[in-house]
Formats: C-alpha cells, structure tokens, sequence
C-alpha cells in the first residue's frame, strides 16, 4: 500500500479503519452516520474533522491525500 508500510509516500498519514458499530461512543463523536465514512483529522487543528466527500476511487484519495499540505512529525 502507498500510505503504510516500510516506505510509505507520506510519513505524515496514518490511515486507520474503525468498526463504528463495535465503536457506537467515538462514531457517534465524530458524527458518523453513513458507512463507510472517510474522516481527515488534523492535529492542532479545531475545524476537524474534515470528511472526505469525493470521489472513493483510489487514484482520486491517493491524489488527495499527496496534495494536503504536509504536517510537521518528530521525524521531519
């Protein structure tokens, strides 16, 4: 996969998945009412969460993902 791995194209995304009905309490935090849902958090960052409402073809998320500006990690 191009976002997780050894040599992932981003070290500053982290992709998880959520089962939000085994999870009702943070589905429920976020907002979440349709599955599946995609959510961006960003860290310090009060208008989050963003959710994502484009296209679910890979090639359109990973395009997206590659043009979100990036965010400062211990490692950069």
């Amino acid at each position: 996969d191009d976002f997780m791995g050894k040599t992932p194209l981003r070290n500053d995304v982290f992709i998880g998945k959520v089962d939000a009905e085994e999870e009702a309490k943070l589905a429920k935090e976020l907002g979440i009412t349709l599955y599946p849902t995609f959510i961006l958090l960003f860290p310090n960052d009060a208008s989050f969460p963003n959710k994502y409402m484009f296209d679910r073809k890979y090639k359109v998320m990973k395009d997206y993902l590659l043009s979100l500006p990036k965010v400062a990690t211990k490692e950069s």
